[in-house]
This record gives structure tokens, sequence and C-alpha cells, in this order.
């Protein structure tokens, strides 16, 4: 497969900087990403590696099966999973009893070792070191060796600072795809192909033409009038003990073939004002509100639908049109992957569901659009966004995105992006918040952000100056420290 090749190459690249070991330990945190990363790495190029050491609490005993799972799937030869349970991971005398009785004796006795220490918490990496280290000393030079990946380069290092394969991006050297990533976080693709059926490459382009000409945020008020009419003569149809009030007969969308997107005629009118309407709707230029003389639930739907697209979902779609076709002028085209319309659930065992919707699909590097996750616990449940994900090899980046014009609001998108980014990504994921912002207001916003997290550098503010100039895929590689 296309990630074996490119760990043997990387290995051939390295020469013999790296001796070989029997033995790779791991420490398992509560996101296996780093620990898939090193033994995908290691698993390919070090032939002698026969056996990992996963190092778990209780509470990541879950992680390592979920780790496993993924590992078979992508490594073609042999290997083994060995465990080192600890008993209290807070007791530092505990975890180097633990790790002097299961590890040292009973697992690598006199054999060679690797030891990364990224994962897992510093107590468990301290103490886990100063009882590899003194094994270590019995033994002549180039018995063991120790690591960590560097969140910031994306190299792994030595304890020494010394680095390896070259100092080459550990990206370009292992990916896994979103697929695997979901499975690594114990979740199942459940794809619905029929999902975004409202998404047209043209619709987006009016819009780009409304943000260089400076007319979408007049756009966007005339959309938020129109819809605030609709509730209001909405509200005068509910009668006095009514839950529900009834719809009124205007702003409704009918439509006799859903696949043929007759809303976006009606979608492209609201914007250009020039389209013909479908048979049975009347606009009333003065209100500015669709008539249509019969409605029905399917209508209804598609209203809702066509609602959200124009209140803001339009910024979504229109961010994710724009890096595709940012992606189709690169040269190194690929080393991207998109996906479209890609959804996970949270495997039953663990009372979870994720949600995620992704668009094309080109190599190393995936956009997801509309990446919506839904996790239930046995007595709530919450709903979050990720609105765009791009992966590149192992790194995730999310994208949120917002017409909204208050800054607590702008703020909590920002929150969620970086929150729901390092969830799936770890300590090596970014995030953005692309707002329909002018240049000072992205100033204020970035300087506010960055004193409420003590100087915060994983999340990029972008907003109608990139848009408009279509800078928003430069801006995002940057941010990604992708050349």
């Amino acid at each position: 497969m296309a990630a074996a090749a490119t760990v043997a190459a990387a290995a051939a690249v390295a020469g013999g900087v790296m001796e070989n070991f029997q033995n790779l330990v791991l420490l398992i945190g509560t996101n296996p990403l780093p620990n898939f990363v090193v033994a995908r790495y290691f698993l390919g190029a070090r032939p002698d590696l026969r056996v990992l050491v996963a190092v778990h609490t209780d509470e990541t005993a879950v992680q390592v099966e979920h780790l496993e799972t993924v590992l078979r799937e992508e490594v073609g030869r042999p290997f083994c999973i060995k465990r080192c349970r600890l008993h209290e991971a807070g007791n530092a005398r505990q975890v180097e009893r633990d790790l002097d009785m299961q590890v040292v004796r009973n697992i690598l006795r006199g054999e060679s070792f690797h030891f990364n220490y990224t994962g897992g918490t510093k107590v468990m990496a301290v103490h886990a070191y100063k009882v590899l280290l003194a094994h270590a000393k019995r033994f002549p030079p180039g018995h063991a060796s120790f690591s960590y990946l560097d969140a910031d380069d994306f190299t792994l290092k030595s304890e020494d600072g010394h680095t390896w394969t070259g100092g080459q991006d550990w990206r370009e050297l292992v990916e896994i795809s979103f697929d695997q990533l979901l499975k690594l976080h114990g979740c199942q693709s459940n794809t619905n192909k029929n999902e975004n059926v409202f998404r047209l490459p043209e619709i987006n382009w009016v819009f780009r033409d409304y943000l260089r000409q400076g007319l979408i945020l007049e756009f966007t008020a005339w959309v938020k009038e129109v819809n605030d009419e609709y509730y209001r003569r909405r509200a005068k149809l509910q009668r006095p003990g009514q839950t529900r009030a009834s719809e009124p007969d205007f702003y409704l969308c009918d439509f006799e073939d859903k696949n043929k997107y007759p809303f976006w005629a009606y979608a492209k009118m609201l914007v250009c004002e020039h389209l013909p309407l479908p048979q049975r709707w009347q606009f009333d230029s003065e209100t500015g509100l669709l008539l249509n003389l019969k409605a029905d639930e399917k209508g209804k739907a598609e209203y809702q639908k066509g609602v959200a697209y124009l209140r803001g979902k339009w910024l979504e779609c229109y961010v994710h049109e724009e890096i595709n076709h940012a992606l189709q002028a690169e040269t190194n085209a690929g080393k991207f992957e998109v996906i479209n319309n890609w959804k996970a659930i949270k495997k039953a065992a663990l009372k979870n569901n994720y949600a995620l919707q992704t668009e094309m699909n080109t190599g190393k590097l995936e956009v997801i659009s509309n990446g919506k996750v839904k996790k239930k616990a046995a007595l709530k449940s919450t709903d979050f966004e990720l609105d765009v994900a791009i992966r590149y090899g192992y790194q995730l980046c999310g994208v949120s995105v917002t017409t909204e014009i208050d800054e607590e609001a702008r703020k909590g998108k920002a929150f969620e992006a970086l929150h729901r980014a390092r969830q799936m990504g770890g300590d090596e994921a970014r995030a953005v918040l692309i707002a329909t912002a002018s240049r000072e207001e992205i100033e204020e916003l970035t300087n506010n952000l960055e004193a409420d997290t003590g100087g915060e550098k994983d999340l990029k503010i972008l907003g109608l100056p990139e848009l408009a100039g279509g800078t928003i895929w430069q801006e995002i590689k940057k941010h990604m420290k992708v050349v």
C-alpha cells in the first residue's frame, strides 16, 4: 500500500542513523493519534520490531484496543501488543513499580527497545523515562533509544534534541485517513450520500461576487429581515393554547422533483433577482417574499434547509468550494485528499455518536465539509459541528465559519473549533475561524482571544479581506505550516 511504500522509502533515506530494536514502548493517553504515528512508522521502517508495549491506565485501556485495530489494518506484517496496566497513574512510586515489574522484568528482559514518551500524563512520562533509562544503562550503547513527537515542527526528536529521519516532516512519512482516524477514536463510518443535496458551485460563485463587491453584509442583513418577517407572520397565526403555530402560506417551497434542485433557482433569484420561478410560485417584489400557492411537508423541509443556507450555511459551502478550487491548482495535488458527505457513528459499546460530512477525494490531505458531530450520553446529548475539517498526513485542522456579527458568538465558534480539532487531532491540530468580519474586527477579536487563552497560537482568525481576496486556502496552509 502507498503508506507502507512511503515509510520504507523514508527508512532507506535515514540509512543507519536509527538502530534496529525489538520492542517499542508507548505511553497511551486519551488521544492515541501520536501513538499511532510513531508505531505506524517504526513497524514499517524497523524489521526487527516485533512487540509494541502499551503502557496505559484503566481509563485508556479502550484506546489500546482502537490503536491495535487500526494498526493491524494498516500494517502488513505480524506484530504483537503487550500491555502494562498502571494501577495508580498519579502515584510516582506506583508507576515506577508497575514499569519495573511488568515492562522491564516480564517484557523487555534483555531485549533492545525504543521508548517514545509523547502520550500519557507528565507523571507517566517522567517516571517511565526514569525506570527505562536506568534499565538501559545496564547494557552497551545502542541497546535503547528514546524520542518524542514534536507538535511544533512535526519531527521526531531524541532526548538530546537530535532529529530522526534527518529532520524530515513526519506528516510526509505517516498519514491516516479520516476513516481510520475515526476508528482510532472508536467510531465507524455511516455515510448518507443524499445528505448534501444543497450544494451547487455556481451558487457559491454568486457569493464570491458579492464578497468582492463588498455587498455580502447587505445580503446577510436582507436575509435576516425576510426571515424575521416570516416568523412575525407565523406568530400571528398561532392561536391561544396552541403549542405550535400554523405555517403561513408564503416563503414555503413545494417541489415536484427535489433532485433537480429547484430550490436553487429560487436561491439564485434571491441573490441575482433575474431567474424565473417554477410554476405555482409568485414573488412579491414589495416585501421580498416568495408566495407559494401550495405547500406540503416536503416543501416545508426544503424551506428550512434553504433558510439555513441563506442565513449562514452558504459561507461553509463557499469556503469549502474555495479550498477545493485552490487544491486543483496545486502542483503536488497527489498529497491532498478531499471526501464528500462522510459520516461516522460512535460504536454502541461506548454510548457515543459521531457524524462527519465531507466533500471530494484527491490524496494526502482531506477536506471535510459540515463535519457534524453528535455525541450521545446516557442522560443527555450534545451537538456540535466541524464546518470544514482538513487533514494533512496525520495533522488535523478544524475550520469554523460564522456570519454572526456579535463578538461573543464569534468567540464561541472559535473556541469550539479549537476544542474539537484537538479532541480528534491532539496537540498537532490547528483551528481556524472564518467570519464575515472586517480587518479591524479580526484584529480586535484576535487580540481578545489571545488575552482570553494566554496567547493561544493554534487558532487563526480570517475574515472578509481573505474571503474577498481569494486567499483563504493560502492562509490555512500557512497556519498548518504546509509548504
